[in-house]
């Protein structure tokens, strides 16, 4: 049988599980946590950050900080909306 993934990508939080032997299982990211935060720090040097180091970040640098964002309304947002929505760093991308 073929394996069977789960993933929520929350506005708050993000999850992942499998099913096995029928009953849904919860994996734990490196932190040994199941509940990751949906939040991404992109610093101006070095690597992304993710989840609760990413959201620890969110207190000291906000503006490089992305947390509750809404996909379904930047998608269907017009553009300068989208590019009002999202930070400085993103905007420019667009």
């Amino acid at each position: 049988m073929d394996d069977i993934v789960g993933i929520d990508l929350g506005t708050t939080n993000s999850l992942i599980g499998i099913m096995e032997a029928g009953f849904p299982i919860l994996l734990a990211d490196a932190n040994d946590e199941r509940l990751t935060p949906s939040v991404v720090h992109i610093p101006k040097t070095g690597e992304p950050l993710v989840g609760q180091a990413a959201a620890r970040m969110r207190a000291i640098d906000p503006g490089s900080t992305i947390y509750s964002i809404k996909i379904s309304t930047m998608l269907s947002a017009p553009r300068q909306k989208k590019q009002e929505t999202l930070p400085d760093f993103l905007s420019s991308e667009l």
